[in-house]
């Protein structure tokens, strides 16, 4: 526990520092993610590249062959258009769209364990930016 405060500690030392300096931003960015992911991006999951709004990795592991763009994970049961929308991530929500092609309506109604579609997370966390996003897509209707 005490090892664990004191890595925080010196992330925290590190980001502030950096923070201070213009050429700094970048370095501070890679801290903060790796500090939060503590892996590097070609370990991620799918569901995690979803959550945290990685599109690049997400568009990398959804063209791998079989896979099931109707998967869920998590004892919630979330699809990763859940995750998409539950951090109002629009580029993640369009790629996981796009791949789902003839599917999307499908994912778009998925109910999680508690009953929810991805559409409501959003609406809950108050994603403007993503509902007149759906809004344009003609997609809103799916909540």
């Amino acid at each position: 526990m005490v090892a664990a405060c004191r890595v925080f500690s010196l992330n925290l030392l590190l980001s502030e520092i950096l923070n201070r300096s213009k050429a700094g931003e970048e370095w501070c960015h890679a801290l903060k993610v790796l500090s939060v992911m503590g892996r590097p991006d070609d370990t991620e999951t799918v569901e995690e590249a979803a959550r945290i709004g990685n599109e690049l990795r997400l568009k990398e592991l959804l063209s791998e062959e079989g896979f099931n763009i109707l998967e869920t994970y998590t004892l919630r049961e979330w699809n990763l258009l859940h995750f998409a929308m539950s951090g109002g991530h629009i580029k993640c929500i369009d790629a996981v769209l796009e791949e789902a092609g003839s599917m999307k309506e499908q994912l778009l109604t998925q109910k999680d364990a508690l009953g929810f579609v991805p559409f409501r997370l959003a609406l809950q966390k108050g994603y403007v930016e993503v509902v007149l996003h759906m809004e344009q897509l003609k997609l809103h209707e799916f909540k």
